[in-house]
Order: C-alpha cells, then sequence, then structure tokens
C-alpha cells in the first residue's frame, strides 16, 4: 500500500495528477526495499536477513506497480519514473472492478501465505497439545 501514499498529493499542495506516478515507479522500489533493509539491519544487525528482507520488500512494491498496470486506470503507470515520464498500461487489463481486484490480487496473495506456510510447516488449525499435568506423590 506504500504506493499509493500519492494519493495524499492534492491534500499536501501537490496536482491531482500526482497519482501513479513515482511512487509506482521500478526507482521507488528500489529505494523502498534499500530503506527497508537498513532498517533491518539497524534493528538485528543479520546482513543475509536484511538483504532478503529488503528484496522483498521492494518485489511487494513493484508487484503494486505491476498490479495497477492491469486495471482500467485511464493514465497508467509511469514505473520508469523519474526518468520517463512515460505511462503504461498492459496489453490486457483484466481489473475492471473490486470484485475483479479481489480475484486478481486477493485469492492469489492469499493462496501465496498458504503455500509459504505449508513449506514452513506452520499448522494454523492444528490441535493445541494439553497443558503439562503435575504428578504429585
Amino acid at each position: 500500500m506504500i504506493p499509493d501514499l500519492d494519493l495524499l498529493a492534492p491534500f499536501l499542495g501537490g496536482d491531482r495528477d500526482f497519482h501513479r506516478r513515482f511512487t509506482h515507479s521500478v526507482t521507488f522500489a528500489l529505494l523502498v526495499g534499500l530503506a527497508c533493509a537498513a532498517a533491518n539491519e539497524l534493528a538485528r544487525a543479520w546482513r543475509a536477513e536484511s538483504s532478503r528482507f529488503g528484496c522483498a520488500a521492494a518485489l511487494a512494491t513493484l508487484s503494486h506497480a505491476i498490479t495497477d498496470m492491469m486495471t482500467t486506470y485511464p493514465p497508467g503507470v509511469a514505473v520508469l519514473s523519474p526518468f520517463s515520464s512515460v505511462r503504461y498500461q498492459l496489453p490486457s487489463r483484466p481489473v475492471t472492478t473490486v470484485t475483479r481486484e479481489i480475484g486478481f490480487v486477493l485469492l492469489p496473495a492469499l493462496l501465496a501465505a498458504l503455500t509459504v506456510l505449508w513449506f514452513r510447516n506452520i499448522r494454523l488449525l492444528a490441535p493445541k497439545s494439553a497443558p503439562p499435568t503435575i504428578q504429585l506423590r
């Protein structure tokens, strides 16, 4: 949701056409990734963990822009901002309503999360084990 912070631009004195420009670009995704990796590095000091976290944050931010390119928003998405002001859309734009967005975004994300939990052997609905009992002699 970080890329959609640009929706606040009109309330902060910016123009209304600011949506889906810099905050939806590859450059912004890389900056978010670097910021998240640096924050993780400062908080935990685990170098390998920080780089993976930064890459995941960058990919998540970039996936937002790609998903927005699948919508019928007329101007498109400036994925190469600030180096180019050209806006792009995918040839097929199947996301036309909120219902379709749920099908194209929410359900695949839920499936991916459940797959990760399954591979990590995390059981969400596993029965809880009985609490330990104390035997008195």
